[in-house]
């Protein structure tokens, strides 16, 4: 993937920042549409660029293309810092970002040398969580910016890597959370749904340019692993589904007071009927694909060859790989999980701890089934090392102070 990912860079350095994804040097005598976004690579090149006065040579372009992976994973560790505090002291949310730091997937991901997307999607991961952290807070000033703001870090995240949908399914299923917690509030619930419209809507509207100029963007052709017009009509579809929800009276009081006749109106019928539809398209072009591919379709596009048709990418996580990879405070995540967000709750601060446990359950999930998304799951194991730590300084120092009592008593 990286010599791979270095040939796209040359490209883009000589191709004036364009990479086409039609290759007929791969995949011989057919070709090879590669399904990679083009971010990732052409910022290599812009940097390689930039810093090369407009005219770098090859070997400055490898240097760039060497160092930029640890300086990713780096500004990740220093950005999960400011995401930890929100749910603890300084003093641990360093102990988070000193843990993302040794974590071993995660090393292995920003070491010097290896050019590979992955880590620059772990960085706009971690802005993503820190910035959805306190987007429906209700001390966060200018909540529409802020939910703007957050579109655009998952339109990153989308350009970066396809697999990203899995943080869109993230966002919804915390958003879903946070509906149901609210549903008593009505102003505060119409807020929530209006700034998770406006999070969805311009996400889709950043990506949409970007997966237009792709060749299945070009040809209409409706693909989920790669970058085309699926990714943003789904955003599009998140966002009219919310509105319609807040222009339904069902999760309010006002269905009470009004019957169910409230539900019938026109205008609210109308929206709810196209949300469905739009909901409903979504789920069977998606369902579609997935058929095809868990049907025995090809997971590569490059296995043209009978003898790689049951290459696998990865492996399932094993209890060896998980102690490994997380340390051994792995198999007592879910009891952390579950401290980390009553304890949030009883702060009355329940939206960012609610997004760390949906990200922790989907990325775990995910995990469990191919150690290709440990990168991802570091994120949540490094924050709940943490917090163990934190939970443990209290007995600790009471020891401490008991052992201390015995062994210096009092002598007055």
């Amino acid at each position: 993937d990286c010599f791979y990912h270095m040939r796209r860079v040359m490209i883009a350095i000589h191709n004036g920042l364009s990479i086409p994804e039609f290759d007929p040097y791969m995949n011989h005598p057919q070709g090879f549409h590669c399904n990679w976004p083009p971010l990732f690579d052409q910022l290599i090149a812009a940097v390689a660029m930039l810093t090369g006065f407009g005219d770098p040579s090859d070997r400055w372009v490898e240097i760039v293309a060497a160092v930029l992976p640890p300086l990713f994973g780096a500004a990740a560790c220093v950005l999960l810092f400011f995401l930890a505090r929100h749910f603890m002291s300084s003093v641990y949310a360093f102990a988070a970002a000193a843990v993302l730091c040794f974590l071993p997937f995660y090393i292995q991901l920003s070491v010097l040398g290896r050019p590979d997307h992955h880590v620059a999607v772990v960085l706009s991961a971690v802005l993503l969580l820190w910035s959805g952290a306190t987007l429906f807070g209700s001390d966060a000033g200018h909540p529409f910016l802020r939910a703007t703001l957050t579109g655009f870090l998952l339109a990153v995240s989308l350009a970066l890597w396809v697999g990203s949908l899995l943080f869109v399914a993230v966002l919804a299923a915390w958003i879903g959370i946070i509906i149901l917690l609210r549903r008593r509030d009505r102003a505060g619930l119409e807020r929530l749904l209006l700034q998770s419209s406006c999070l969805f809507l311009s996400a889709s509207f950043f990506l949409w340019p970007a997966a237009m100029q792709t060749h299945w963007g070009r040809t209409g052709a409706l693909r989920w692993d790669a970058l085309s017009s699926v990714q943003p009509l789904l955003l599009v579809c998140g966002a009219a589904v919310l509105y319609a929800i807040r222009a339904a009276p069902i999760l309010t009081s006002e269905c009470s007071r009004s019957g169910p006749r409230a539900l019938v109106r026109a205008p609210n019928l109308i929206i709810l009927l196209l949300a469905a539809t739009a909901a409903g398209v979504a789920i069977y072009v998606v369902g579609f694909q997935l058929f095809e591919t868990l049907s025995g379709a090809p997971k590569w596009l490059l296995k043209q060859n009978r003898m790689l048709q049951h290459v696998t990418e990865t492996l399932p996580l094993s209890i060896a790989s998980a102690t490994s990879n997380f340390t051994l405070l792995v198999f007592v995540f879910p009891i952390l999980l579950i401290h980390l967000v009553y304890q949030e709750w009883r702060a009355k601060r329940i939206e960012g701890a609610v997004l760390i446990a949906a990200w922790t359950v989907v990325t775990g999930a995910c995990t469990l089934n191919e150690e290709r998304f440990a990168d991802l799951f570091s994120i949540s194991a490094a924050i709940l090392v943490a917090h163990a730590a934190s939970l443990a300084e209290r007995p600790l120092l009471a020891i401490a102070a008991a052992l201390n009592a015995r062994i210096l008593p009092d002598r007055a």
